[in-house]
């Protein structure tokens, strides 16, 4: 097995040729991020390779004397005169952000400009119309054990829905009622000074050019919005560094509520794009056919052809030459201990009536779809009640959709589902669909709720209808009308349809209590102890960008089997950053109202909480800390014993870490990955159609008992994800209990109440 990794094929570079600049005053914390890297940058400008290393900055020199000393924000920065010397973990780190460096300098030279992390992408589209994308790469560099450098390289495309393109599309295509399409609507707006972007609502829409446009500027006098960006030092810059020229009759001046400013402030649309869900109606059927779904066999050759630009005359540091092997890494190299592989098989199922799904070979799906046609669910309800509401317009079809809907409900033995009630929305406005649901809601006591959405206004309407819902605590399905459309249509042609046995699933699921379920695991996740009780814990904290101030927290939690027992945000934190106290409390919340859920009150034997993305090297005392503190007070409660434990793991989607097999198979993986070390692995756990399946990378961050390693965890969450009911064909590439919060993260972010709900 190949992966996408350049390794230097020269002697590893031992000691590194690098100077040193310190600040001559101690820099408080609150500059020290903004003065730190000031300076970095400064070097960097001056083709340097430089990082910053504690209050230090390294740097190497490139054949032109550097400055003695120089001056950032009134901190003045000396170069050191005596040899450094680093121990093993400051060489290495330092390497990687020196070649971090030089291949940021690679990009910029050759017409790359910085997305976001280490993503870069060209500066020219090469497409333009309702959108328009960029070629665009990953890196990511590691220092081997053997003191070799390693470069991850994956090719990816950039998306920007320009707001200048939309609005010329739309005022081409005649599209009607623009404003009220755009009021409320989510768009990314720069910061020039953080060099990113960051989110904000359209409050007003005004007919009028930036030149004519008028608002107070920093001086207090008014000036126009074309005048502000075009003579403003830094926002002047940032047109010229991203190509953006600005017309003074440019029209409407959009004004944005940023959460930051007490008042709106106005836009040039030509600085802004649109946030566009992918579901929108209004998004044209051909708009993403050119979009790049790599296959495998194209994937290497864009990876090569990547090499080429960045790595393939090699990076110097100083006078020192970083040749690279123009090669994928083999896993079976020897001379480089780089990991073991590890193949994933897929667990065995329990269904209705003691029927049992497996496999039928070796690191393939089993037939989920099958088994429900001849078992149907571990836990079985006779009658389901369920009410719609949709436009006036359907009422009188939905006793025919209704009928087809129950049609699969038997097949899969999942009872009966039956109708009770019918609320008309006589117009179609996500106003009045709040309403409706709303005003409805305290009648559906005990019920799912089928919502029809309508054509147009699609995510508006189904925040709308799960907002006016979630105040009776309803639990509630929606249904494009799309979607809809198709399945009244084959209803009338008779047989079965793929669309409905889900929906079906969903109905069916979001009305089974706590710790039942429609399948589980046959045996205890990972191969554990039977004998034990774990918890199994989703968790998501959402992040307010603009401010860096945690927002809310997310969680969900499964038993051994995979049964959910518990899904809700939990309690609100708005501090600077999550602290050990507050991990403490989720920690505890958590376990004990699941806890006092579950009627055996079997005490706890392990919490493995499942962090969804990475937990800096920042916040992992603050895990440690709010782990032991909040064991301690579980164990005060009775809940958990002296040795039970918490284990804290990061489960990291999207990595850019490729994994490609032989050629006779298409170089497709599926199933496998790798163990690093005790702590790390990269697996991959989807099988896409048509392009190359990501990774999935899972680091043990912390645990109160020593006693697992990375192994038995990625087996643990590979069999956590064949447990996704709401799907009869294919599985998630992530395990239930995160599935199910990112689904929490996007309702509870618009202020909707999520009732309990065990999917």
């Amino acid at each position: 097995m190949n992966i996408n990794m350049f390794v230097t094929r020269d002697e590893p570079l031992r000691k590194l040729p690098v100077k040193v600049y310190s600040s001559d005053s101690t820099i408080p914390p609150d500059d020290y991020y903004r003065i730190i890297k000031g300076a970095e940058w400064k070097l960097f400008n001056n083709n340097f390779p430089t990082t910053s290393y504690g209050d230090k900055i390294y740097f190497v020199e490139n054949g032109t004397s550097p400055l003695k000393k120089f001056e950032i924000n009134n901190y003045k920065f000396i170069l050191l005169d005596q040899n450094i010397i680093l121990n093993t973990k400051e060489h290495n780190t330092i390497l990687n952000h020196l070649v971090n460096s030089l291949i940021k300098q690679k990009a910029f030279s050759i017409g790359f400009a910085r997305s976001e992390g280490q993503k870069y992408h060209n500066k020219k589209s090469y497409k333009e119309d309702f959108f328009s994308f960029y070629n665009a790469f990953y890196s990511e560099v590691e220092v081997l054990q053997d003191g070799k450098v390693g470069v991850w390289l994956d090719p990816t495309t950039k998306w920007k829905f320009k707001m200048s393109s939309f609005l010329t599309w739309a005022k081409n295509n005649n599209f009607s009622a623009l404003n009220i399409y755009l009021l409320k609507k989510k768009v990314k707006y720069p910061s020039v000074s953080k060099y990113r972007s960051f989110t904000a609502k359209i409050v007003d829409i005004i007919d009028i050019s930036i030149q004519e446009y008028k608002f107070e500027g920093q001086d207090g006098e008014p000036t126009s919005v074309y005048k502000y960006w075009t003579t403003s030092e830094p926002h002047r810059r940032w047109l010229q560094r991203n190509h953006v020229t600005l017309n003074p009759n440019d029209k409407p001046t959009l004004l944005l509520e940023i959460s930051k400013n007490t008042k709106p402030l106005p836009y040039p649309p030509s600085v802004l794009e649109i946030v566009i869900d992918l579901l929108d109606p209004i998004i044209p059927d051909n708009v993403f056919l050119e979009k790049k779904s790599l296959s495998p066999k194209i994937r290497i050759q864009e990876t090569f052809k990547l090499f080429d630009l960045i790595l393939g005359d090699g990076l110097k540091l100083g006078n020192t030459e970083l040749v690279f092997e123009r090669k994928l890494f083999n896993l079976n190299d020897k001379s480089v201990n780089f990991g073991s592989q590890i193949y994933l098989n897929a667990p065995i199922l329990q269904f209705g009536n003691g029927g049992i799904c497996r496999p039928d070979k070796p690191w393939s799906d089993p037939d989920i779809k099958n088994a429900m046609f001849q078992y149907g669910p571990v836990d079985v309800k006779g009658s389901i009640p369920i009410s719609y509401v949709a436009p006036e317009s359907e009422i009188e079809h939905l006793k025919q959709f209704h009928n087809y809907l129950n049609k699969h409900t038997k097949k899969l033995h999942l009872g009966e589902f039956k109708l009770s009630n019918l609320f008309p929305v006589d117009r179609i406005h996500p106003d009045r669909y709040m309403r409706i649901c709303q005003k409805f809601g305290q009648e559906i006591t005990d019920q799912i709720a089928i919502v029809l959405l309508p054509k147009s206004n699609l995510m508006k309407t189904y925040f709308a209808a799960k907002r006016g819902l979630g105040r009776h605590l309803v639990k509630s399905e929606m249904i494009q009308w799309k979607t809809y459309n198709e399945l009244l249509s084959a209803s009338l042609k008779g047989g079965f349809s793929f669309s409905n046995y889900n929906i079906a699933l969903k109905a069916y699921g979001r009305y089974l209590g706590c710790g039942e379920a429609i399948w589980h695991l046959k045996s205890p996740a990972g191969g554990l102890n039977p004998n034990q009780n774990n918890y199994f814990m989703g968790f998501d904290v959402s992040r307010n960008p603009e401010t860096r101030k945690e927002a809310a927290a997310y969680a969900a939690v499964c038993d051994n089997l995979g049964r959910i027992l518990y899904k809700n945000s939990i309690d609100t934190h708005r501090g600077e950053k999550i602290i050990a106290e507050v991990l403490s409390d989720w920690f505890f919340d958590l376990a004990t109202s699941t806890y006092d859920d579950i009627e055996d009150n079997k005490k706890i034997d392990t919490i493995f909480l499942f962090k969804d993305g990475p937990i800096y090297p920042s916040e992992r005392k603050e895990y440690q800390k709010g782990a032991l503190l909040a064991k301690e007070r579980l164990l005060q409660e009775h809940i958990m014993e002296k040795e039970s434990d918490i284990k804290v793991i990061a489960a990291i989607k999207r990595g850019l870490h490729r994994f490609y097999g032989e050629e006779k198979y298409g170089y497709r993986v599926n199933y496998s990955g790798l163990i690093r070390n005790p702590h790390d692995a990269i697996i991959v756990t989807s099988k896409p159609r048509i392009g190359t399946a990501s990774s999935t990378r899972l680091n043990l961050t912390y645990q109160i008992n020593n006693n697992m390693n990375i192994e038995q965890i990625v087996r643990i969450f590979n069999d956590l994800r064949y447990l996704d009911w709401s799907s009869l064909f294919q599985q998630p590439k992530t395990i239930l209990p995160l599935h199910i919060v990112q689904n929490l993260a996007k309702l509870t972010k618009e202020d909707i109440i999520v009732p309990y709900d065990p999917r």
